[in-house]
């Protein structure tokens, strides 16, 4: 008996998770179809469905740029008959060459640039999330609340006279607005109050130096916090914050940021006075170190090789180069190789590469190498093969060639290293290979230089 009730219950239980499982996709299926606005056949909506999975199973992996031919939409007659709305919109797109990218859509240039004025490491997590909401118009305001259908009288809660906007509110409430007057008056700055998103890029875009800019940004967070804080006293607690204790929130706020002591002040009288108002101690920034940089030849019968890499930015057109110097400090030869899409430290490395290569196929068996990268020094010193795959063919050639040969390698900056950082930069102008078996007229003047042992500086 005890079999057949457990017999019977599996089966119920069966049956309702097959009940349940027919209702939860016949629901699914009809919101599908709600969306993509597909007819139901019959009163059952299956057959639009399947429709709907068969074309995205035959579109699945492709792209737009698979559909576009010479600036002209490519569509087979199949696509046309089946969604002519969708070809009729197509038709109306201008298709530019230029390649699609990913935009900020209210922004003129298209980036995001408020969020680092927004999330801010000296500012609590708290307050940032507060002003990021503002910008996005997030905050339970009573004018949103009216706005999605909410019968009631907007009123700010801190004036009592006008409704309760964001602007109004954060802007031109009288506490706001006295609390916006203290600030511009402590830090000597004028700012129009139109609209609170105008008004918070022209606040994040004014020059200050980086002590002052941390204070500057700690009190526009600070007034938005205050403003809020009182407002909501006001409604849960039936408490009025007064204008001297929400002044002196932001004030203590300024104070706390300046305790992380980021950033240094200018030598001016204008960062003095602002640090004295809120009576603090200015940082000044320490004197740079002066280190002198001199080019040297090596002993009689070694050549030295100067390698650089340059780049446009972190991962674009990059170029490898190198200059062979013999022993009087003559260029013996030069070389420099556009690289395409490379990462900085795959430059690096198959400039030293090709460069102990060259050296090994004309047969010179000493070679001191001079390069500005440390990472590059240390991958020599310890003969490490730990490279990017794509290179470490190149590499390991490498590492068997400098054994075979009495080698050496150091490190110099990159003010003793002109030469090659003259052909670097000339890399990213070329197209194809150059080499050079004399001194380029580009960089001769530098080579000159190294000739006659002239010093360069390097400050730090």
């Amino acid at each position: 008996m005890r079999g057949m009730s457990l017999r019977r219950f599996g089966l119920l239980f069966a049956l309702i998770i097959q009940i349940f499982l027919k209702r939860a996709f016949g629901l699914l299926v009809r919101i599908l179809n709600e969306i993509f606005d597909a007819t139901i056949v019959w009163g059952f909506p299956f057959l639009s469905f399947w429709g709907f999975l068969i074309t995205w199973l035959a579109f699945s992996g492709l792209k737009v740029s698979d559909f576009i031919d010479e600036g002209r939409w490519v569509l087979d007659d199949s696509f046309h008959a089946r969604f002519p709305d969708l070809c009729f919109r197509l038709d109306r797109i201008a298709i530019s060459p230029v390649a699609d990218s990913l935009v900020w859509a209210h922004s003129r240039d298209g980036q995001v640039s408020w969020w680092r004025d927004v999330w801010c490491h000296f500012i609590p997590s708290s307050r940032s999330a507060l002003t990021w909401r503002q910008l996005l118009n997030r905050l339970p305001i009573e004018d949103h609340f009216c706005k999605v259908g909410f019968h009631l009288a907007s009123r700010c809660n801190i004036s009592g006279v006008n409704s309760e906007s964001s602007d109004h509110l954060f802007l031109r409430c009288p506490l706001a607005a006295a609390l916006w007057e203290a600030v511009f008056s402590a830090f000597q700055r004028c700012i129009s109050v139109n609209s609170w998103s105008s008004f918070f890029s022209q606040a994040m875009s004014v020059s200050f130096s980086d002590h002052v800019l941390v204070l500057w940004k700690t009190s526009i967070h600070a007034v938005v916090w205050s403003v809020w804080l009182a407002r909501n006293q006001w409604i849960f607690k039936s408490k009025a914050i007064e204008f001297i204790s929400a002044l002196s929130l932001v004030w203590h706020a300024v104070s706390d940021a300046n305790r992380l002591e980021i950033g240094c002040m200018r030598n001016c009288v204008d960062d003095l006075l602002i640090l004295r108002r809120f009576d603090l101690r200015g940082r000044l920034a320490r004197a740079p170190f002066i280190r002198s940089v001199i080019w040297s030849p090596q002993a009689p019968g070694w050549i030295k090789v100067n390698i650089d890499g340059a780049a446009l930015s972190s991962l674009v057109v990059k170029g490898c180069r190198s200059v062979f110097h013999n022993c009087r400090a003559f260029v013996k030869c030069g070389f420099a190789v556009p690289l395409g899409q490379v990462f900085a430290f795959e430059a690096e490395l198959l400039a030293v590469s090709t460069a102990i290569n060259l050296a090994w196929q004309n047969g010179w068996p000493r070679i001191w190498l001079e390069n500005d990268s440390s990472y590059m020094v240390h991958l020599l010193a310890s003969r490490s093969e730990q490279v990017p795959w794509r290179i470490r063919q190149a590499w390991q050639r490498c590492i068997y060639q400098i054994s075979k040969m009495e080698f050496q390698d150091s490190h110099i900056f990159r003010e003793g290293n002109q030469v090659a950082d003259a052909l670097s930069k000339h890399a990213l102008r070329m197209a194809v290979d150059s080499w050079w078996t004399n001194t380029p007229s580009f960089c001769s003047l530098l080579v000159g230089n190294d000739c006659m042992g002239r010093e360069s500086f390097r400050f730090s």
